[in-house]
């Protein structure tokens, strides 16, 4: 079987397919949005699929389908990679990168704005927005955004320096430095990477979910005041949800 890219099938009962609802746009920057979804657990993308259609995201995301890996980390670096590729063909400035484990809180209607605004802050050196992911460590940039180091890659959003640095890349290539603590792999090199930023709100609702984890060091930055640790908190868009062991 070979790995293959598809856009999802429209869905005669779905309301965003039939355009009986709005289908809310892609806020800017954002022009692409990509799922990795196994070929072997077509259950998982079944799962995903109707999570999208529910939600309002079905017409703008492209499935990607590759086959299991020997290698578990390295197969998920490739996928993530292959997605890369992809965007940079087709001329993507940026782009939302997905496992088929997400699973958001609100509808893409309402997330839209909210991401707009995120991606409107964004300091000039960014590389990425997570928007689902396991904060390890973290401190503020303004009231509402945060520079972070976290796990659990299944969300975020690349612009074209990310997007050209991930295609380029191997995992043993001497420029990729994972963080020990999580090893070699998409997630761990994630983590080490510069101007990955993600949102942080003082309430959560349906609409948040707040996760804390613990910390471990510091990635304060230079001339960050004496005792001022980071927040172990950060707010996310949307989850990892459990539909079964990722491969």
């Amino acid at each position: 079987m070979e790995p293959y890219f598809e856009s999802i099938p429209v869905d005669a009962a779905c309301s965003y397919c039939t355009g009986r609802l709005a289908v809310a746009p892609l806020p800017a920057p954002l022009d692409a949005v990509y799922c990795i979804s196994l070929q072997e657990q077509p259950h998982r993308t079944a799962a995903a699929v109707a999570h999208f259609h529910s939600i309002g995201l079905c017409r703008h995301v492209t499935l990607y389908c590759p086959v299991r890996g020997v290698n578990g980390s390295r197969a998920i670096w490739n996928s993530h990679r292959a997605l890369a590729q992809h965007a940079l063909t087709h001329g993507h400035r940026s782009a939302l990168m997905l496992e088929d484990d997400v699973y958001f809180q609100p509808s893409w209607a309402r997330l839209v704005p909210r991401i707009g605004r995120a991606l409107a802050a964004l300091p000039a050196d960014w590389h990425g927005l997570y928007l689902g992911h396991v904060p390890l460590q973290a401190y503020f940039i303004s009231a509402n955004l945060m520079r972070v180091r976290s796990g659990c890659a299944h969300a975020y959003i690349a612009r074209a320096r990310l997007i050209k640095w991930l295609a380029d890349k191997e995992p043993t290539d001497t420029e990729v430095v994972p963080w020990r603590a999580i090893g070699l792999s998409i997630d761990g090199a994630s983590a080490n990477l510069p101007g990955m930023y993600a949102c942080f709100r003082w309430r959560h609702d349906s609409a948040f979910l707040a996760i804390c984890a613990s910390m471990h060091g510091s990635i304060a930055p230079a001339g960050a005041a004496p005792g001022v640790r980071p927040i172990a908190g950060a707010t996310i868009f949307c989850s990892a949800a459990p539909l079964s062991p990722r491969p």
